[in-house]
């Protein structure tokens, strides 16, 4: 029996995959369990119509995110941040924190899971800093933290 698979199942068969499988085990277990369906012409059609959209919302996403690292790219941000007299930070500096100065300075917001921070930065100071989005072809973007020693 042809099915289409509506989530991933190791060993088994991906998102949207259209496979032959056991009648018993498409009936029993993938069908009831809203793991597959039956492999019409309509289902068919809507999967199809589907995976076109999400391939779609996924280039438009990749745009976007290509055109906030190139205005990123090779800028900097700056955060103030509570230090002792020899520009030790009292705390580690947070990837939330730099998102958070991204939004400011940038005004558009990214995910935190975009930051690649090499080393903690503990210190005051011009810290480098690598930005790479999940999408495939968008090249990687530098950003300068400069961190600016408060009032302890």
């Amino acid at each position: 029996m042809k099915v289409i698979f509506l989530v991933d199942l190791p060993g088994v068969g991906v998102r949207n995959q259209i496979k032959e499988v056991n009648d018993g085990y498409a009936r029993n277990f993938l069908i009831p369990n809203g793991k597959a369906l039956f492999a019409t012409a309509g289902v068919l059609a809507t999967a199809k119509n589907k995976e076109k959209n999400e391939l779609q919302l996924a280039e438009k996403a990749k745009g976007e995110a290509s055109a906030i690292l190139e205005k990123i790219n090779g800028n900097s941000v700056k955060i103030e941040r509570k230090a002792n007299s020899e520009g030790h930070l009292y705390s580690t500096l947070k990837v939330s924190e730099i998102v958070k100065a991204i939004s400011s300075t940038f005004s558009f917001l990214i995910d935190e899971s975009w930051i690649k921070v090499g080393e903690p930065i503990k210190s005051a100071g011009v810290h480098e800093v690598k930005i790479k989005t999940p999408y495939a072809g968008v090249p990687i973007a530098n950003l300068s933290v400069v961190i600016v020693p408060g009032i302890a």
